[in-house]
């Protein structure tokens, strides 16, 4: 559909003045406007331009609502470092029957990261494992991250091994998390740089 590439195309520049004269157009013209993939891309658009109250005017606008809505808004949130609202967003969302995807697990973690919430990200992490997604590659970074700035190293290092082939985020993890809470744990085999 024509107005979703063009919306895409302003997240992908973060064109929000853009963004915001074609989402007026939008308005006026009435076109496509109860679809919910158009709310979504226009929400999606204000979220990756760092617009968090346009795009809480988009949800709040909202007739219908599906999990990219919610993920959307609450990935928004705590991109922008709102991380007890992203928390809040979940748990509504959550209330209202909707089931989390890995985009969204990812950022309630970020948030639990940033608030050193360290039995919240513990829930979530059981409802990662329920959902099966939790050995999903954005998940096991996001957990791994959590566990670590909350000073668990013990969780953070057993989650760092299982992953089987870790990219640089998951090792700047690791490492930071050793560099800010300490310990003597010797690193095993699989973490001395010598995986392969």
């Amino acid at each position: 559909m024509f107005i979703h590439s063009v919306f895409n195309a302003i997240a992908v520049s973060k064109y929000l003045q853009l963004g915001k004269a074609v989402h007026g157009i939008v308005l006026k013209s009435g076109s496509d406007m109860m679809i919910v993939s158009v709310y979504n891309a226009i929400a999606d658009a204000y979220a990756k331009c760092g617009a968090l109250e346009d795009v809480r005017k988009v949800f709040d606008r909202m007739g219908e609502r599906d999990m990219v809505s919610w993920t959307t808004l609450v990935t928004a949130h705590s991109q922008c470092s709102e991380w007890e609202e992203a928390l809040a967003i979940f748990s509504q969302m959550r209330e209202e029957g909707f089931s989390p995807n890995q985009f969204t697990f990812s950022s309630v973690l970020v948030s639990c990261a940033g608030l050193c919430f360290l039995d919240f990200g513990r829930q979530v992490h059981s409802l990662c494992c329920k959902t099966g997604l939790d050995t999903d590659k954005c998940i096991e970074s996001a957990l791994l991250d959590m566990y670590a700035k909350c000073g668990n190293i013990s969780e953070a290092a057993m989650i760092f091994e299982r992953i089987s082939n870790p990219d640089t985020v998951s090792w700047t993890a690791i490492i930071s998390g050793y560099a800010q809470h300490g310990g003597q744990r010797i690193l095993n085999p699989t973490m001395n740089g010598l995986r392969k």
